[in-house]
């Protein structure tokens, strides 16, 4: 199955099920892509000690999985390149769900 994944969120507990769902999605064989979006570009300074996020990123990112990020959405935080995720825009957003069996939301 082909999942995306929206995080517009900048919660660390919401943000490490996301990841959850996204790795073990990876793990029994779907293509899944996340696309972070508003405060969900937010991910590499969600910092919490009870919710690694920014490990759990990067083990997710290193297994295969695409992790796309707003770029407006980075540039009205002042938020530059990052090797864990691809700026992206609204319209890659678009295809991504366009090409997708599933979309989920957090």
């Amino acid at each position: 199955m082909t999942i995306a994944i929206v995080v517009s969120v900048n919660d660390p507990e919401t943000v490490h099920n996301a990841l959850r769902l996204a790795a073990y999605s990876q793990s029994v064989g779907d293509n899944v892509s996340l696309f972070l979006l508003s405060a969900g570009v937010e991910i590499e300074s969600i910092s919490n000690t009870e919710f690694d996020v920014l490990q759990k990123a990067r083990a997710f990112h290193h297994e295969g999985g695409e992790i796309l990020a707003c770029g407006t959405c980075l540039e009205r935080r002042g938020i530059g390149k990052s090797d864990l995720y691809q700026i992206a825009t609204i319209a890659d957003l678009r295809n991504l769900i366009d090409r997708s069996e599933r979309v989920v939301t957090f």
